[in-house]
């Protein structure tokens, strides 16, 4: 018996001392977990994942489920957070606006809360700032790699240039407009959502003023079927509230384009309301109405010098709302024009300074202000480019002057000068502006060629007096959500608001120098009001300017989800291991269970002594 004793003493020695390790073991990992230690070198950062979300107008489409698409939008980043745990995120939205809903961060539960709070607005979709403001982060978050294995030169740390290491996903359905800029250094994911395609729309809306004492109206609708399928539906046009016409019916085919002209009579102010009802396959009611909003405009003074000129003559009678004063160079007075006239238009003559404060539309002569060199003339010179989202050029078509210019002294490009239409050798129409003198500048006797025979060039006089002006035309077609408001209401404005299309909400317009009320256009479409009075009195007279908010939008009403977005190229996805070695990760709960199963062993351990 001693015998045996003295054989299990040296066990019974062994088991409190394997208790004792065990129970030291699991203090000192308990304690590393409190160290919160992880994984990876602390050289690097964990890849960088950035998440476009779209909440255009697209995204308010009604699946087949009668589920928003929005909604499957949600579930789509949701899968994507999944895909990421360890990893580092960040999430932006884009519509008409690009916004940073978070800041770069590796707590995820934070981008799932940036979504739950995102809808879908009425907007149209600007990819392309989203996209350079997502590389414009990756490469802010470049970081300077080093190779897996750790390796390191003769003279200590091997150094690589900086690399990105990031992806961009971009949850939508697609419906984008192409990407303008070079390809991606980083992979672009298109995560796309939705299946619905059926949808017509109403996709422009415009009017003019026809040229007669009445101020007669001329309103243009164009409906689109986006989808394969044939819709049919009826078209309704207001005018106040008030049904002006029947209603007509149409059955439109996949793909066709259906263009309705109505003609109202008379002037004065208008609201004027077009809506289509399509049947139950119509998947998005966004772009279903539309408003417009027409008001007899003020008159515009201008000031005719120069030499007889018939054709132009003819052009300025009949503008509604001009009101022409012919006069010699001799006359003008440079210290009161800008009080008597809102433009001067010099026909082949200009003095040497042009007055300041007022527009100026400069035909067939050289400001030389702005041009004092002598300028070499060139033959039926040929166009090259125009800027046709110019607001003077929208309506114009310059074919008639494209090769046909009997002679003309193209402008030089130079500061203060911007071009409208080029040829090779200069500027044919050109703005200029330089402190208080501004206007447009044609390189050319218009009676040399044949542009005043088209309608094109009425077209263009009246665009360039109203912009030069400063006074619109009196129609009011609309701007998109997330768009600028922009209303110049004078000096002396003490108070300002802005009332959305359901009269209910209102807010609270800073004044800006010389009366400029400035905003952003809200995501509810319909006519928005901007109120404003001057002075102290409480008790003055609000003053009133309707703006109308459409969708419009031929890209948003074709809601058919697209496999991939238009002009991208990217690089494939880096493997996570190796040159950059595996995304950084926590490791105290490995830690903290090893201990507790320590804890655990050394419990059995104690009381099977």
């Amino acid at each position: 018996a001693l015998q045996d004793e003295r054989v299990r003493s040296p066990f019974q020695r062994l088991l409190k001392n394997l208790v004792l390790l065990l129970q030291l073991i699991a203090v000192l990992l308990a304690v590393l977990a409190l160290a919160a230690p992880e994984s990876g070198s602390q050289r690097f950062t964990s890849r960088l994942n950035l998440i476009l979300v779209d909440t255009s107008a697209s995204m308010n489409s009604v699946e087949a489920d009668g589920r928003f698409r929005f909604e499957l939008a949600r579930e789509g980043v949701e899968e994507i957070i999944d895909e990421i745990t360890g990893e580092r995120g960040m999430v932006v939205r884009f519509s008409s606006r690009v916004e940073p809903m978070t800041s770069v961060t590796s707590d995820l539960s934070l981008l799932r809360k940036a979504v739950q709070g995102l809808s879908a607005g009425s907007g149209v979709s600007n990819i392309n700032d989203a996209l350079e403001l997502a590389l414009s982060i990756a490469k802010q978050d470049a970081v300077v790699p080093m190779l897996a294995n750790d390796s390191v030169s003769e003279d200590g740390e091997e150094v690589l240039p900086p690399q990105i290491d990031a992806r961009i996903y971009v949850v939508s359905d697609g419906a984008l407009p192409p990407w303008s800029g070079d390809s991606f250094p980083i992979p672009v994911l298109l995560h796309s959502i939705g299946d619905a395609s059926a949808n017509s729309g109403i996709v422009a809306l415009a009017a003019r003023r026809e040229f007669s004492e009445e101020g007669d109206l001329r309103v243009v609708v164009e409906i689109r079927n986006t989808g394969d399928e044939m819709i049919s539906g009826f078209l309704d046009l207001r005018l106040d509230g008030e049904p002006i016409a029947e209603s007509v019916q149409k059955d439109l085919e996949g793909g066709e384009r259906w263009t309705r002209s109505f003609a109202l009579q008379g002037g004065g102010q208008h609201q004027i309301e077009v809506h289509w009802n399509p049947d139950e396959t119509d998947a998005l009611p966004d772009d279903n109405s539309a408003w417009l909003i027409a008001s007899q405009p003020r008159s515009i003074r201008v000031a005719r010098v120069g030499k007889k000129n018939f054709l132009l003559d003819d052009a300025l009678s009949v503008l509604p709302s001009v009101v022409v004063e012919s006069i010699t160079l001799a006359e003008i007075d440079p210290e009161t024009a800008a009080d008597e006239f809102d433009v001067m238009v010099w026909d082949r003559e200009i003095p040497d300074q042009l007055p300041p404060g007022v527009g100026h539309l400069v035909i067939g002569a050289r400001p030389l202000q702005f041009w004092p060199d002598e300028i070499e003339m060139v033959s039926q010179p040929v166009l090259v480019a125009w800027q046709k989202d110019d607001p003077v050029l929208r309506f114009s078509q310059l074919n008639a002057i494209d090769g046909t210019v009997v002679e003309t002294y193209p402008f030089p490009l130079r500061p203060g000068v911007s071009a409208m239409a080029e040829c090779r050798e200069g500027a044919l129409l050109a703005r200029f502006n330089e402190g208080d003198v501004r206007g447009i500048a044609v390189a050319f006797d218009v009676l040399a060629s044949p542009w005043p025979l088209t309608p094109s060039f009425p077209f263009f006089v009246e665009a360039a007096l109203r912009d030069l002006a400063r006074v619109s035309s009196g129609i009011e077609s609309g701007i998109r959500s997330g768009d600028l408001i922009e209303v110049f209401a004078g000096a002396g404005v003490s108070r300002a608001v802005l009332t959305d299309p359901s009269g209910v909400q209102e807010v609270e317009i800073p004044v800006l120098p010389e009366g400029v009320l400035r905003t952003s256009a809200g995501d509810e479409l319909g006519i928005h009001t901007m109120s404003w009075r001057k002075g102290k009195d409480p008790d003055s007279e609000w003053i009133q300017q309707l703006i109308p908010v459409n969708l419009l939008s031929p890209e948003e009403s074709s809601i058919e989800p697209k496999p991939s977005i238009g002009g991208i190229t990217t690089v494939p996805e880096r493997e996570q291991e190796g040159f950059w070695g595996g995304a950084r990760s926590e490791l105290w709960p490995w830690f903290l269970a090893t201990a507790l199963f320590l804890m655990m062993l050394e419990w059995i351990v104690f009381h099977r002594r």
